[in-house]
Order: structure tokens, then sequence, then C-alpha cells
């Protein structure tokens, strides 16, 4: 009688244990579509986690724009049908973008980095007034800016 009450999908429904309680004629699909789901967003989120190391679960969980109340077929069609390719290839350009910035300041401070060698770096990696024509942040947003819009003359 006291375990009775305990695990029941009511109750458990009313403690906030589960979200829906399931038929038992409807959870061999239920179950299929939620685990073909979760091992394609595992999947995209490894991908996306592998294009830059820094990039938390969460954070490429969010690139995935695949909402969490959306039923488990019409999310793994909507995953299916989105090509993360395009997307990897910013995020590891961004990764990589970062890096060799990061490169770029370690070596600066560390005094390596003078004359052609800093006008050779700064021409090549976006940083904010270091290249012409290239306008961004360490954090690797750039952007390319028209000939006229440029002030100075070649970084040196």
């Amino acid at each position: 009688e006291f375990a009775d009450l305990h695990d029941r999908a009511g109750r458990m429904k009313a403690v906030g244990a589960v979200r829906e309680s399931l038929q038992w004629s409807e959870s061999r699909s239920y179950f299929y579509w939620r685990l073909k789901r979760r091992l394609l967003e595992d999947r995209m989120v490894k991908d996306l986690q592998a294009a830059d190391d820094r990039l938390s679960r969460a954070d490429a969980r969010q690139l995935l724009s695949v909402a969490s109340d959306v039923p488990d077929a019409d999310a793994v069609e909507r995953l299916q049908k989105t090509s993360m390719n395009q997307q990897i290839r910013e995020v590891h350009a961004q990764a990589v973008r970062r890096k060799f910035c990061q490169a770029y300041e370690d070596l600066e401070a560390a005094g390596e980095v003078t004359g052609l060698r800093r006008s050779l770096l700064r021409c090549l990696l976006p940083r904010a007034g270091a290249a012409p024509g290239v306008r961004g942040d360490v954090a690797g947003e750039a952007k390319v800016v028209q000939r006229d819009e440029m002030r100075g003359g070649y970084p040196g």
C-alpha cells in the first residue's frame, strides 16, 4: 500500500519527477524517437566540440537550435534536414582565428615580434586596427571595410 503511492505515473508527474505519463502501448514508439533524437543531438554536439575545443556541451546544444518542447519525431526530422557543415566550419574558423590571435599576443608579450614579422602578423591576423581593410576584435569577429574607409597606410 505504501509503495503503491510512490511509483505511480500520476504521483511522479505531480511531484515533478516526470514531465508526462506514458501509455504502455505507445512506449516503444516514444523511446525510439527519444533515443534517435538524443543520438543525433549528441553526434552534432560532438562535431561542434571537435571544431572548437573550448565550446561547452551546453553552448553546442544551443547552436543546434532545436527547442526542447518540440516532439521528438519532429526534432529528428529537423535535425536530419539540417546541414551542420557550414556551422561547423564557422565554429572551427572562429576557434582557429582565436588561437592565432592568442599566439600573436603571446609572441608579442615575449618580445618575439619585431620588424617584418610584426608587419606580416598584423596583416594576417584580424585584430583591431592591425591590418588594412580589416576591423575586428581579438576574438575573431572581423569586418572587411572598403578601401576608401581605411585610415593610415601599411602597418609596421
